[in-house]
């Protein structure tokens, strides 16, 4: 869905998850198109672009929330350890 909802408001489509975890180069969509559009919808763009899949919406019902205004839980604290040892994985595999 973000990946869609993107190129209908940048008339492209954006980078794969895998070129913006090597660079990210994507401006967040509350910034890029404040005034433009609501802030519902860019923080939901914003979510829904997050380059891990488990920090997007997970159903179509958390997406009607975030769109009406209610925010996407706190995945970043809840996915803290996952992150770290990720982050410690990628680490170990650049030796």
């Amino acid at each position: 869905m973000g990946a869609s909802l993107y190129a209908c408001l940048s008339g492209v489509p954006p980078p794969t998850a895998a070129e913006r975890l090597e660079k990210d180069r994507i401006i967040p969509a509350r910034k890029g198109w404040a005034g433009r559009y609501s802030a519902e919808l860019l923080d939901t763009l914003d979510g829904c672009l997050r380059p891990d899949h488990l920090e997007h919406p997970q159903s179509v019902l958390a997406l009607q929330k975030a769109l009406s205004g209610e925010k996407l839980p706190g995945i970043r604290g809840d996915f803290l350890m996952l992150e770290q040892l990720k982050s410690a994985i990628f680490r170990l595999a650049r030796r």
